[in-house]
């Protein structure tokens, strides 16, 4: 009850929330309800707003290399567990003693979920090459599906027989790829984990 009583304390609260939709999100992914995308997650950027430092922050959380709602459940567990540790022996009710604590608390939960979220990368990368060895993927098109492309950040998929092949793919050659944009798969970079693709229209398939 203790517990209970400091979740649902007024600093504690957002993050009680986020942590719940986070649990619930989980919950429907166990019974079926929902699917959790495979292989590997993206977040969408657009390159024109944010800037370097937002594909910087992303890149830091290993976004593109994990599922983003793997990221999300870090960090919304690493925010509420801080909160709740930070208002029971300092803050107490006093809004003003939370609002202090939330700029530590972002920073050590952000540099945590950058720690736990590494072998997470690892695992999806090994994952996903052992996946490429048994599909040949060069020469195949592949259907964009985040907001754009870009040097730092993108994602398609191939269909397939069962569950579709997700790919980090970058531009070639500046190429300009969007939403539901039909590509091919020229080359792999498999330093970086990245297959470089060129826009394609059906014309030409």
């Amino acid at each position: 009850m203790e517990v209970l009583r400091e979740a649902i304390a007024l600093p504690n609260l957002p993050f009680t929330v986020l942590l719940a939709g986070v649990v619930g999100y989980w919950l429907m992914v166990a019974v079926g309800v929902l699917d959790m995308e495979g292989g590997e997650g993206s977040m969408e950027v657009n390159g024109d707003v944010g800037g370097g430092w937002l594909s910087g922050i992303t890149q830091f959380l290993n976004l593109g290399r994990v599922p983003v709602m793997v990221v999300v459940s870090l960090l919304a567990l690493f925010l509420w567990m801080f909160s709740m540790i930070g208002t029971h022996y300092w803050a107490g009710n006093s809004l003003a003693r939370a609002l202090v604590l939330l700029v530590p608390n972002l920073a050590l939960s952000l540099g945590l979920t950058w720690v736990a979220s590494r072998p997470v990368a690892a695992f999806f990368r090994k994952l996903s090459a052992e996946g490429d060895e048994h599909v040949p993927l060069i020469g195949q098109t592949c259907e964009i599906t985040t907001s754009t492309v870009t040097e730092a950040l993108g994602q398609a998929q191939v269909t397939r027989k069962g569950s579709p092949v997700v790919l980090n793919v970058r531009p070639l050659e500046g190429e300009r790829l969007a939403r539901g944009d039909t590509a091919l798969i020229v080359s792999k970079d498999a330093g970086r984990g990245v297959y470089y693709v060129r826009r394609v229209s059906s014309e030409t398939l």
